[in-house]
């Protein structure tokens, strides 16, 4: 089992991101913005921080949390639109470890997140 911070806004996408990640046995956390995520990192440490749309940029919000010592060596996979999924060259200048396409079905995103998630 992973522990895996959620960041994003969009309460329709938390919810469907949660309850794919809670059936394959996942922890989740659940954020709105980078900023509120670091005020719960005295309780948690993420195993993946799997981040959308938020309050914030994405730039801003991904150097917030390679700023923090408990998140900076956390992989942070962006879930975004195609636009930036194919374009590798914006994710490597984020800084984000991968892209996970949105929409996206419970399947898919638990797969694909399983390639970063380390065996404990």
């Amino acid at each position: 089992m992973a522990t895996i911070l959620v960041i994003n806004a969009k309460a329709g996408l938390v919810l469907a991101t949660q309850t794919a990640l809670q059936s394959a046995n996942h922890e989740t956390i659940i954020a709105s913005s980078a900023s509120d995520a670091i005020t719960l990192l005295d309780t948690v440490q993420p195993t993946l921080i799997l981040l959308g749309d938020t309050h914030q940029s994405i730039r801003e919000a991904i150097a917030i949390l390679k700023a923090h010592p408990q998140t900076r060596g956390v992989p942070i996979i962006l879930q975004s639109d195609q636009l930036v999924v194919h374009n590798l060259e914006y994710q490597q200048l984020l800084g984000a470890t991968a892209v996970i396409e949105s929409p996206f079905s419970a399947r898919r995103l638990v797969s694909d997140i399983a390639h970063w998630i380390q065996p404990a």
